[in-house]
């Protein structure tokens, strides 16, 4: 008898082959411990052969369960990529269609003017007009972009800026 192993698809099987004699269809004569060893080998091929084709049929179930969730992700980027490409789309519709104001109506904006506080760290008035304010309680903070000291903290009980100066009354148009 004659045991040889080859290794398929990652898993070992153990091959077993009987030597025939020359014409004729049956083994060598028997031999109990020959015979014995024979069909544990034969049992062991058998055994090894199911549990390869029971790794062979998870490894197919595994691989294609993972074809699927793949096809189904590159879907769901498909479509995410479609609804980014639609959107910088519309942003850009919306920057094309933005006008910026007139200089006419840019220089008007400080005719009448009686402030300008551009938060830059105090609350000086800006506009040359001396109607600065006066802090009570609020602190410089951080404004929504992460610069510190351009944005005032209140704390909602009773804090607050007085405007000091000389502002115009019932809407009075200004001397």
């Amino acid at each position: 008898m004659a045991v040889g192993s080859l290794l398929v698809s990652g898993a070992l099987v153990l091959v077993a082959s009987v030597l025939m004699r020359q014409g004729t269809e049956s083994p060598d004569p028997p031999d109990s411990g020959l015979q014995q060893e024979r069909d544990k080998l034969l049992a062991e091929v058998a055994r090894l052969r199911d549990t390869v084709e029971q790794l062979g049929s998870q490894s197919r179930d595994r691989i294609q369960g993972l074809e699927q969730e793949r096809d189904e992700l590159s879907e769901e980027v498909a479509r995410l990529r479609s609804v980014d490409e639609q959107r910088d789309r519309e942003l850009q519709t919306m920057k094309d269609n933005t006008e910026l104001p007139p200089e006419s109506l840019v220089a008007n904006l400080t005719r009448g003017l009686v402030a300008y506080y551009p938060f830059n760290g105090n609350v000086n008035d800006e506009s040359g007009h001396g109607n600065h304010g006066e802090v009570h309680g609020a602190t410089l903070a951080e404004d929504r972009n992460g610069k510190s000291g351009k944005a005032y903290s209140f704390d909602g009980s009773n804090d607050y800026i007085k405007a000091l100066g000389n502002f115009p009354q019932n809407n009075a148009p200004e001397h």
